[in-house]
């Protein structure tokens, strides 16, 4: 018996506050039943592959990734824990970047994200120009995708929350990168919905229900 709370564009910043724009915290606690065995904490893909950027080039600060991941995943554990539950909490990493197939759309879906809001067509020209070339290669984000789920299976290990992620059953022996098969064909960064892509996340999550 499976319940799904979905919050489209949620993030850890927002899951940590009592309100937010997209009430993620109320969204996602308030989904919990009384009865449930297990809740699965699924937020940060949006974090990692647009709140990083969203922070250096709309507030302009000057965030290292490293520091930065680290204190997420540190930060959104100690959230879930602070949340009185019957259920054993259980956290699933981030997926690797669809986006790392071509930059040109990795780019310019960023850039529609970041910078939808400027009236001014100049200047959301010059802020696209500047993530073009500040836009790290794919190598990179993969590296940062990892890093970031190392942070946090250390966060949930030190506290004895349950971890789990499908990261190297979709990734690509040859490349590195997520396999092609998951890149959506519709211009967004989820990985293709298959009933493949369920058996595996089924396996990995069975894992650690066990």
């Amino acid at each position: 018996d499976a319940n799904v709370a979905a919050v489209k564009g949620a993030t850890i910043r927002g899951f940590g506050r009592k309100r937010s724009t997209l009430d993620v915290k109320r969204k996602s606690l308030g989904a919990i039943r009384p009865d449930d065995d297990a809740v699965v904490f699924a937020h940060g893909q949006v974090d990692i592959e647009l709140g990083y950027f969203y922070r250096i080039h709309i507030k302009r600060e000057a965030l290292e990734f490293d520091t930065f991941a680290k204190a997420l995943a540190e930060g959104y554990v100690e959230r879930i824990l602070a949340h009185p539950m019957e259920a054993v909490p259980i956290v699933k990493g981030v997926n690797l970047s669809v986006l790392t197939w071509s930059r040109e759309q990795a780019v310019a879906f960023t850039s529609q994200i970041l910078f939808e809001t400027p009236d001014d067509e100049d200047l959301r020209k010059a802020m696209e120009a500047e993530l073009w070339k500040a836009y790290p290669p794919p190598e990179e984000l993969d590296r940062r995708h990892r890093q970031y789920n190392t942070f946090l299976r250390q966060a949930c290990a030190q506290r004895g929350v349950a971890y789990f992620d499908f990261v190297d059953a979709t990734t690509d022996k040859r490349t590195g990168h997520v396999q092609r098969r998951w890149v959506p064909k519709s211009f967004n960064h989820h990985a293709r919905r298959k009933r493949s892509l369920y058996r595996i996340v089924r396996r990995a999550l069975g894992e650690v229900l066990v």
